[in-house]
């Protein structure tokens, strides 16, 4: 399976630190109730940066055990709203 940052790319068309951010803002302004997805078989992780805002909303909205796997669930939220 691809890593978190590639398929992020694969679904926004590009992934700049404001574009991805901006996203992240949006998304976390709905009050979403996401549920959990799976990690297992993904590439080793690859560094993204977001805003200081965004990854607080980011924590505020989903609900992972870590950063990873909250990236996952965004990911997951973004295939079933595209």
């Amino acid at each position: 399976m691809p890593s978190t940052k590639r398929e992020l790319e694969n679904i926004l068309g590009g992934l700049t630190t404001s574009d991805l951010s901006n996203l992240i803002l949006e998304i976390a302004d709905q009050n979403l109730n996401v549920e959990s997805t799976s990690t297992v078989g993904f590439e080793l992780a690859v560094p993204v940066t977001i805003t200081n805002d965004a990854y607080d909303a980011l924590r505020n909205t989903f609900e992972g055990v870590s950063d990873e796997h909250i990236m996952r669930l965004l990911i997951e939220y973004l295939r079933d709203n595209q």
